[in-house]
């Protein structure tokens, strides 16, 4: 047991098992174990500067300065990686594995300048407004009209069970996906509202108001969502997309589903719309 603690290397799991061996009466293998952790410590800690990675890093300083170890050039490396919004386990590159020719069609929208051409939203009172900042009121009968049609069609689809729980779920969209867009179009610093209003809405407007995971482009990269992530609508997509790509795999099917504060991306974020 003493010599797979000490093969593996990390102090915080040395620590406990001096705690153990302690409580289990083994005095010997507790001194023993003690002894080396000044060791293991130090070694823990050079790996973890060699990684240049925020949160182990940050790990290691604790177990290293738990063992009287001085830690003024890691802390000195931890500030610099803090400045520099190296949070994550590694640094985030595209996913080489995804055509970036699959994006050819969106890159008329990277310039944040193409609205859709009927950029409203339904409220819940029944009005209609235009989806820009100050929502200011739709008053053109025949465009409420209009509007209200494509909210009738689009509540009758959720009946039917496209507005299911299990059917928004499945419309989570593949991590490595998300960030490929997002390196593509360079929508690093839009926010989530900016995203929604300057493409998936213009990209999808004719595409029968899809959601952006049943989009031609995006349908085989959608399907069940593994997380689903909670969010702010004017916060940060690169940030999103960081925090989603630093847990997952990015070779593999993990996809998740954003829960933005009052409504659901994944679902409609209003009755004549939908985004995910």
């Amino acid at each position: 047991m003493l010599a797979l603690l000490l093969d593996e290397g990390h102090p915080n799991n040395l620590r406990e098992a001096v705690k153990a061996f302690e409580c289990a009466g083994f005095a010997s293998e507790a001194a023993q174990a003690r002894a080396r952790l000044p060791e293991i410590a130090s070694a823990f800690l050079a790996s973890r500067m060699a990684e240049d990675d925020y949160n182990r890093l940050a790990e290691a300083i604790l177990a290293a300065e738990a063992e009287g170890i001085s830690c003024a050039d890691a802390r000195t490396q931890l500030e610099a990686l803090s400045k520099n919004g190296r949070f994550g386990a590694f640094s985030l590159t595209y996913p080489e594995h995804i055509p970036r020719a699959l994006f050819d069609p969106l890159r008329i929208f990277k310039d944040k300048n193409r609205l859709a051409d009927r950029n409203y939203e339904m409220w819940t009172d029944g009005t209609v407004h235009e989806m820009v900042r100050g929502s200011p009121l739709v008053t053109d009968p025949e465009l409420i009209a209009f509007e209200r049609a494509r909210a009738a069609e689009a509540e009758a689809q959720d009946a039917a069970g496209e507005g299911s729980a299990e059917a928004r779920v499945s419309c989570a969209l593949r991590v490595d996906f998300l960030v490929a867009l997002t390196f593509e179009l360079n929508l690093w610093h839009w926010s989530t509202r900016e995203v929604v209003a300057y493409l998936v809405k213009p990209s999808t407007e004719f595409e029968g108001r899809c959601r952006f995971a049943r989009h031609p482009i995006a349908m085989a990269y959608s399907g069940q969502a593994d997380v689903m992530m909670s969010h702010y609508w004017d916060g940060s997509w690169g940030t999103l997309i960081a925090c989603a790509a630093q847990g997952s795999s990015m070779g593999d099917t993990s996809g998740f589903a954003l829960s933005p504060t009052g409504n659901g991306l994944g679902t409609r974020p209003t009755s004549t719309s939908r985004a995910w």
